[in-house]
């Protein structure tokens, strides 16, 4: 039969604390008007749902590893013919091109009022179907889906290629430059450009020869704001989102809000040539994209290259396949949480389906131990179910070791900075691959040396994972290589400050050969002592190598406030322990909610004081 996607489902039931909930069931299909489905309640069957867990692993940093809700169905006291038919084909692709799924939501009122909390919103994996219990007349009797959180879907099926056209195709570039071809990695104290220093340019030159006409470049550049935030990732995943929910004419549309830039922990710096001033995240671009353009018609065409171009190969983001990896691998890079959760519009007519309400969606980037509410509350007054003894494991969760791998470096340059406390052979190490980074550079490629110009130095190689920033008040060149000074504040200790910048050769009184010698050996230095992948692994070891940090394992009671799905990773105070060095500030590590009992499965490591 055919699947009628114009019904969808729901049960209201009360849990073991006595919230209301509400189990929905929304068929894949093309969107709709929010209050256009018909809604059939689920009466005569029965529902079970099993626990949800949510955690960041070993650090609080990284992207939060989402909920799975197991969902059992029994049919033998009601059979529904389009509900069975439904969950056996949960697939569809919409016009649009976007392959979805069944969408399953769980809301409560956590005790009171209306039930448009949502605790979980989720579809189903594209490679994986339902298990059926079947009766010995070949009839369905049963059947378990296994639903995974909607946010995390979406990034683990929407390709990294989708997500950097899209950005193309809809976010103007926050710079646009015909003239420039160069970015400096280091400028000469004084902010005036006298040849003293060291560039880098997109390759190629000319095809035919250092005689020849060059081709001329178009640059555009995009900030880590235009990007990760509310143009870029915030537009791309409300498109997305909006196509598995099948949700179309909300007023407002509120979509997938970003709180935070990427840049909350760490903050960049311009170079000491610029006062050494404090870089924000729109200050902070990359360069999405690179044209060349022909000065004569015999000139072959070259493609396009950048950051969000597959031809640049390893070097673009589409080294990461899917966007869940990138974000993973930039929330690292950077030393912040990316965490999100359901939430419920405006509560207009709206944006209800008959008075069943719509989830909408915010997400942000964090400090690692910084809340999303902004405060730190306490967990103290909550009722713990174990009432009693309970271990706690001092020396949890601690990094001695360290390990930032800088991508497409290769050659003479340092492709991975380390720092290892252990004194221990073999010891475990918390690694990053820094998809981003404000590092200067030598080439990496056969006969492409660093060349002598005037009093200078030139690299005929743009690394396109390199960091910029623009000062116009520099004399040609504009674009600069963020430098000297790195800061990083976790939300919690006195920020920590690396600013050890190596002193840069006076090139002017050297010879070619000699300057291009003094420039590598600055690189080399400053590379392993002064970039913001060094300040990282400094950082790390620094504030989690405490054998005072403990982990606590606890069972509570839900709260509706703190430990709910959005609480993953906030900061929360428990009870003091004597007799341990133990802070009583702590983060909320790992979560396993039982939706049926209240039950809440907590795991928190303390706070190194």
């Amino acid at each position: 039969m055919a699947i009628n996607r114009d019904i969808a489902y729901y049960l209201d039931f009360k849990n073991s604390i006595g919230w209301d909930m509400r189990l929905q069931i929304i068929p894949a299909g093309e969107p709709k008007a929010p209050n256009s489905f018909t809604w059939t309640k689920l009466n005569g069957m029965v529902v079970e749902l099993k626990g949800a867990r949510m955690d960041f692993e070993d650090l609080p940093m990284g992207i939060m590893k989402a909920p799975t809700l197991s969902i059992d169905i029994n049919f033998e006291q009601k059979s529904d013919a389009n509900l069975a038919e439904m969950l056996q084909q949960p697939h569809f692709t919409t016009s649009g091109g976007v392959l979805t799924s069944n969408i399953y939501t769980l809301a409560t009122n956590y005790g009171s009022g209306a039930v448009d909390k949502f605790l979980f919103v989720g579809g189903q994996s594209l490679e994986l179907g339902n298990e059926f219990k079947v009766n010995s007349s070949h009839e369905v009797i049963a059947v378990t889906v296994q639903s995974i959180d909607i946010v995390k879907l979406v990034m683990e099926t929407s390709s990294t290629a989708d997500f950097c056209e899209f950005i193309l195709d809809n976010v103007t570039p926050a710079n646009e430059d015909t003239v420039s071809a160069y970015a400096e990695d280091y400028l000469k104290p004084g902010g005036v450009r006298d040849n003293r220093k060291r560039s880098i340019l997109p390759e190629p030159p000319s095809p035919l020869g250092d005689t020849a006409a060059p081709y001329s470049t178009e640059t555009y550049l995009y900030s880590l704001t235009q990007i990760f935030g509310a143009s870029g990732l915030g537009a791309f995943m409300k498109s997305r989102i909006n196509a598995w929910l099948r949700r179309t004419g909300l007023s407002p549309d509120h979509g997938f809000v970003v709180q935070n830039d990427v840049l909350r922990t760490i903050t960049l710096h311009k170079q000491l040539a610029h006062s050494n001033t404090a870089l924000t995240a729109s200050d902070v671009y990359v360069f999405g994209k690179i044209t060349f353009v022909r000065p004569y018609l015999h000139y072959p065409e070259l493609p396009n290259v950048g950051i969000l171009y597959d031809e640049a190969g390893d070097e673009s983001f589409h080294s990461a396949p899917y966007l869940h990896e990138l974000i993973s691998d930039v929330a690292e890079t950077f030393c912040v949480k990316f965490k999100w959760q359901a939430v419920t519009n405006d509560g207009t007519n709206n944006n209800t389906l008959s008075g069943y309400y719509v989830p909408l969606f915010t997400c942000g980037w964090y400090r690692p131990f910084e809340s999303s509410s902004g405060t730190t509350n306490s967990l103290n007054t909550l009722k713990v179910i174990a009432d009693g003894e309970y271990t706690i494991t001092t020396a949890a969760n601690v990094v001695r070791s360290c390990e930032v791998e800088l991508p497409n470096i290769s050659g003479d340059n340092i492709s991975n900075v380390k720092e290892d406390l252990s004194g221990i052979a073999n010891t475990s190490t918390w690694g990053i691959k820094a998809v981003l980074y404000a590092v200067p550079t030598m080439p990496t490629k056969v006969n492409n040396e660093l060349v002598p110009y005037k009093d200078g130095v030139s690299e005929e190689r743009l690394y396109l994972r390199k960091l910029v920033y623009e000062n116009v008040s520099a004399s040609d060149t504009k674009f600069y290589v963020p430098g000297d000074k790195t800061i990083i504040n976790d939300g919690e200790h006195t920020p920590y400050t690396l600013n050890s910048p190596v002193t840069f050769p006076d090139l002017a009184t050297l010879s070619s050969e000699q300057r291009v010698d003094a420039v590598k050996a600055w690189v080399l230095e400053t590379q392993r002592t002064n970039t913001h992948a060094v300040a990282i692994i400094k950082w790390v070891t620094q504030t989690f190598d405490d054998a005072d940090i403990t982990k606590r394992s606890l069972d509570y009671l839900m709260d509706g406030t703190l430990l709910q799905p959005w609480g993953i990773g906030d900061v929360l105070t428990l009870p003091s322990i004597s007799g341990s060095g133990a802070s009583n500030k702590c983060v909320l590590m790992s979560m396993e909610l039982d939706y049926m009992t209240g039950k809440a499965s907590c795991d928190f490591i303390s706070i190194k004081a």
